[in-house]
């Protein structure tokens, strides 16, 4: 499972080998790279061509070594899997490609013809209540369900297969029927855009609903004085709720210099035994250099920008971020909020997380963090 090198010596050393190298066939890798509209997954990314495109049988080995490689096998690690569907969903149809992988000559594989079977496999799992995945329209850059413009914007979809997807703007389900995406979706006015894949047997992909919302720069605060860092109170406890931290009643107050700091006042370990947990409350500036929208991504609790709260993540898993959203800020200082809770979620601690907030431009492609220069209270 380390990758091939340990099969291939064994072969060599007459050992009866099943290759199962977690670059092809672990199940527990996400299949798509935009991991917003995925169940949360340990990481990694194996598409379904990836799959497909491994070859147990290694050139570097004479024919009589290869007699010793006896098949493949795809891990599913259950980590992350909660429920009977989400196993399913990582399940297929990439085990539909590892049947190809291990029973096909390799002069019979074809990709592109294994897509065009795969539609007739979709039936016949339905017909066995088999869940499995359908790739999702998907934004560049990373998908977000709620997209802030000034003048207009044009929203582009992709899907990781070659699928039909289809949507509307007036507020109902997309259906079969409805309009197909071929180009990038201009909007001018606040809308709901509602989109979707549809596949050949008409079965169709749950639906996104993303808010498209036109907005004027939110103005920049004008502050007299400031100081490097953030303000933070903390409560030791357990919290599973920003409500919750109501009805704390012994806070200690502090000044953090970066967003790292509001989750580094314990040491974690790897079991988390015997590690007390806290929750805690940043408040200050951002300082926004110029004017335009800004995508931001997190794995705290909430962020609050200028008072009005800008992503929850109450009861996610706080592992990859899934509720990215986009705001409208002129250059300049805006008031902050970071709300951190610490507990346990779906398997995963809260306090490994770096409590960083990353942010981009809308015109920008990649996310960088908040850097400690621009925080001030």
């Amino acid at each position: 499972w380390r990758g091939e090198g340990g099969g291939i010596e064994a072969a060599k050393q007459k050992h009866d080998v099943i290759m199962s190298p977690n670059t092809y066939l672990y199940f527990d890798y996400y299949q798509s790279k935009d991991v917003e509209q995925e169940p949360e997954a340990i990481g990694g990314y194996l598409p379904l061509e990836r799959v497909y495109s491994y070859e147990p049988m290694p050139a570097s080995l004479t024919p009589e070594e290869q007699k010793y490689i006896k098949g493949v096998q795809a891990n599913h690690w259950s980590e992350y899997m909660y429920n009977t569907d989400i196993m399913e969903y990582r399940m297929y149809p990439r085990m539909l490609a590892v049947s190809e992988i291990a029973w096909t000559p390799l002069d019979k594989k074809d990709y592109k013809d294994f897509e065009r079977r795969i539609n007739n496999a979709y039936v016949r799992l339905d017909g066995h209540d088999v869940n499995y995945h359908i790739p999702q329209p998907e934004q560049p850059n990373g998908s977000c369900n709620f997209v802030a413009f000034v003048d207009s914007t044009s929203l582009t979809f992709k899907t990781t297969r070659p699928e039909t997807m289809v949507y509307t703007l007036d507020g109902t389900d997309p259906t079969p029927l409805s309009t197909q995406y071929t180009e990038p979706i201009k909007v001018t006015e606040t809308t709901t855009l509602k989109i979707r894949t549809v596949l050949p047997s008409r079965k169709m992909s749950p639906v996104r609903n993303i808010t498209v919302e036109k907005q004027a720069l939110a103005p920049a605060k004008v502050v007299e004085k400031t100081t490097p860092g953030l303000k933070m109170k903390m409560a030791d406890g357990t919290f599973f709720k920003a409500s919750e931290l109501n009805k704390a009643t012994e806070w200690k107050e502090m000044t953090v210099k970066s967003l790292r700091d509001i989750r580094s006042q314990v040491e974690s370990t790897e079991s988390m035994r015997g590690v007390k947990q806290y929750g805690a409350i940043a408040t200050g500036y951002v300082d926004i250099p110029e004017d335009g929208v800004y995508y931001f991504t997190t794995n705290n609790d909430e962020v609050w920008i200028d008072g009005k709260l800008l992503i929850s993540n109450e009861g996610e898993v706080k592992r990859f971020s899934r509720n990215d959203k986009s705001v409208a800020l002129a250059k300049g200082l805006h008031e902050l909020k970071v709300v951190f809770l610490g507990h346990i979620i779906g398997g995963w601690p809260s306090l490994w997380d770096d409590a960083s907030i990353s942010i981009r431009k809308a015109d920008q492609e990649k996310f960088t963090p908040i850097k400690p220069e621009q925080l001030f209270y």
